[in-house]
């Protein structure tokens, strides 16, 4: 009932020529328009509507002759446009099912790529006639209007704009009246229920066209510029193709199209796929799991170099704690001291005044070293000595720490030198002699001394 009240308000303010409104039968009925074809001018055309009010089952055509014959109607669902029998079809508002079918009459002579293209039946002979094909009983309006021949049938839509009678239709947008929205099959990768789509030719980058899906569908393909209309799904197939001959002849008809209106079209094919499951590209699954593949290796890549680059922070800690123990037992072992206390605690007769690696003299408050074989050193220069060198730059004894804490093990007490409080040479004495044999802080062999043998004395005879 709204639609009924919208279609009567839209043609209150239009040249009305014919409205009726009636009950529809099942099958045909047939209504003579020839008084309104031969009275039309070349300064105007005629809009004939079919609006449905209870359902969308009734079918309007256009014929040039009076076409009763339900077996040949018949025809009409399985053709585009023009037929034998000189009929026109508003296909796209019957499979949409739109409550609105109309067709333009005109008695200009066209191309029938213009005719088909918009909607347009052209007349001859003042022959003219609407046929009405209903499946069930309903209530129908037939409208017929007069309008200039430069407006458009309808207001264009979806920001399409009308020249010269003709509605110039953005990319993307079909029909008369720019009414049908489709998608761009290129940014579609699944397919399910009734789907419209258009493939533009001016960015396609291939001279044909294959699209592999991964199961079958119902689709149709047309090139728009030979028909607008939308077109029953009749193919069945895995793949959707289209030949390289067909796209030249799809750019030289919209071509065409184009020098006989003066608008700009699209070379485009429309692709209309049906289907009650969800079909998606194969190439798609291909992809995806390529992808996987793809992010699994990157995974893997990046989970080694992340082990790895764990193993190497955990050797860096543990490099500078054991760093730091060495340090630790190295201070323990041998700590720094003030030079003036050092040598109160050595003999006097073996006292250094000169630090043997760096050659400089040692000052009261000089930060020395001494060695467990009685060597005083700078600070800072055995520490040097120490990273390449584990022995005693004057003797050649060992000083790694193996070898210094088994000195220390075995020390009774500490000595006093100087005042008469024992020498330091008495803690000598407690050590075992060594044997020649040095290793480094971690136990390997790294110098030997030449083992020097004690030969017996041989005592003097007693002459008595």
């Amino acid at each position: 009932m709204i639609s009924i009240i919208l279609t009567l308000i839209q043609t209150s303010v239009a040249d009305i020529l014919y409205q009726n409104s009636f009950n529809s039968t099942i099958g045909i009925q047939s209504i003579p328009l020839n008084q309104y074809c031969s009275s039309l001018s070349q300064e105007n055309k005629l809009r004939v509507m079919l609006t449905q009010q209870s359902n969308n089952h009734s079918l309007l055509a256009i014929c040039q002759t009076n076409l009763i014959d339900f077996e040949k109607f018949q025809t009409l669902f399985q053709q585009d446009n023009y037929h034998d029998y000189n009929c026109l079809v508003d296909y796209n508002a019957y499979i949409l099912e739109n409550q609105t079918q109309q067709i333009v009459l005109s008695q200009q002579k066209m191309p029938t790529l213009v005719s088909q293209y918009h909607n347009i039946f052209s007349i001859e002979n003042n022959s003219c006639f609407a046929i009405i094909y209903s499946k069930l009983n309903s209530i129908l309006i037939l409208t017929i209007e007069r309008i200039g021949i430069d407006d458009c049938v309808v207001n264009c839509k979806n920001q399409g704009i009308c020249i010269k009678g003709f509605c110039q239709c953005p990319l993307g947008y079909l029909g008369f009246d720019c009414n049908i929205v489709s998608s761009n099959i290129h940014q579609n990768s699944y397919f399910h229920g009734l789907q419209i789509f258009y493939l533009d030719l001016i960015t396609l980058q291939t001279n044909d066209y294959k699209l592999i899906l991964n199961s079958e569908l119902q689709y149709t393909i047309t090139c728009y510029a030979n028909s607008s209309h939308l077109l029953f799904t009749s193919n069945q197939n895995s793949i959707i193709y289209i030949t390289e001959e067909s796209i030249i002849q799809c750019k030289e008809a919209t071509e065409r199209l184009r020098v006989f209106t003066q608008l700009r079209y699209y070379s485009q094919f429309v692709i209309i796929t049906n289907t009650t499951s969800v079909v998606k590209l194969a190439e798609l699954e291909e992809q995806y799991y390529s992808i996987i593949l793809v992010i699994s290796v990157l995974a893997s890549i990046l989970g080694v170099i992340l082990l790895f680059m764990t193993l190497i922070y955990l050797l860096k800690i543990y490099k500078a704690k054991q760093a730091i123990k060495n340090k630790q037992q190295f201070e323990n072992l041998m700590p720094a001291q003030q030079f003036m206390l050092v040598s109160d605690r050595v003999p006097e007769i073996k006292v250094e005044t000169t630090c043997s690696i760096c050659l400089e003299s040692f000052k009261s408050s000089s930060l020395v070293r001494m060695t467990y074989c009685e060597h005083i050193f700078h600070s800072s220069c055995l520490e040097k000595w120490m990273k390449n060198n584990k022995v005693c730059p004057l003797c050649r004894a060992g000083l790694d720490t193996q070898t210094i804490q088994s000195k220390k093990k075995i020390e009774p007490q500490n000595f006093k030198g100087k005042n008469g409080q024992g020498s330091i040479l008495q803690q000598l004495s407690f050590f075992p002699k060594h044997d020649g044999t040095l290793h480094s802080i971690d136990g390997s062999l790294s110098y030997h001394s030449p083992v020097i043998k004690s030969l017996p004395i041989n005592q003097p005879k007693n002459l008595n």
